[in-house]
């Protein structure tokens, strides 16, 4: 009997997929759909379920919609009514449960989720709105994602500000250290090398904050000393305005994202 269905098999639906087999879910309670024919070929090597035609999905308990905004609209009018009694979870950006619910009608209920994309190697920090899901419902999203990754609960009212922060957050941390590590290049050392070293420093720095219990304010005392380099640093963010660079960047992506939601 068929659990889960996947409407779309990209990258995403990928990484759930392979939490649930990993978890030790047989691959025959696992179906997915896709238009790609490579992309279910994929899918099939693995033993899981694969359809060209996203209505065969609908048999399963749980319905994932993982497909592109763009492409929303035209499966939630091919899938309508054979989503009756269904758990919905959407991990479709910037599309709110109220869309959903009165494009399918009858669904149980609706989950939205923000992943991001860190989620591919096990370390994604996931937001859920789960509205009004049931205590198994939740019990069983926040398992599937809690293998990939930090998963938090959220208010959908609140969805863009994840998705301003962690959504589009990855993109903000790869330019920090790309900027750090072409910094150091100029002073001596190779770009490989200056990489593999702000890489390191910025999952270090992650650790600390998540495994101390120290703020963040609290860390940058531990690692700073008067006169010193650190500060030398911390002098020059505050002259150049970074903290007001970063706090505009994820204020533009908060806007952008209640644009694209229809909400501004």
């Amino acid at each position: 009997m068929l659990k889960y269905g996947f409407i779309g098999g990209g990258r995403m639906a990928s990484a759930m997929i392979g939490a649930l087999l990993a978890a030790g879910h047989a691959p025959d309670s696992i179906a997915v759909s896709d238009r790609s024919d490579a992309v279910l070929a994929r899918h099939g090597e693995a033993g899981v379920h694969t359809f060209s035609d996203n209505r065969k999905v609908c048999g399963a308990e749980y319905i994932f919609l993982a497909v592109k905004p763009q492409h929303l609209d035209a499966v939630l009018e091919e899938i309508a009514g054979c989503a009756d009694g269904k758990t919905v979870v959407s991990i479709v950006a910037g599309v709110r449960t109220k869309r959903i619910r009165a494009a399918l009608g009858g669904a149980a209920c609706v989950v939205r989720v923000m992943p991001n994309t860190p989620l591919l190697v096990g370390s994604g920090a996931v937001a859920v709105a789960f509205g009004d899901a049931s205590d198994e419902v939740r019990k069983e999203v926040r398992e599937l994602f809690a293998s990939r990754g930090e998963v938090v609960e959220a208010e959908e009212d609140a969805l863009d500000a994840v998705t301003a922060l962690s959504g589009s957050g990855p993109a903000y941390f790869y330019r920090i250290a790309d900027v750090l590590a072409r910094a150091a290049s100029e002073h001596g050392l190779d770009y490989d090398t200056a990489l593999k070293l702000s890489v390191q420093t910025m999952t270090g720095a992650a650790e600390m904050i998540r495994s101390t219990g120290k703020t963040p304010d609290e860390l940058i005392r531990d690692v700073s000393s008067p006169g010193g380099t650190t500060l030398a640093a911390l002098g020059e963010f505050d002259r150049m305005g970074l903290d007001g660079v970063l706090k505009s960047g994820v204020d533009a992506a908060w806007k952008r994202s209640l644009e694209l939601s229809g909400d501004r």
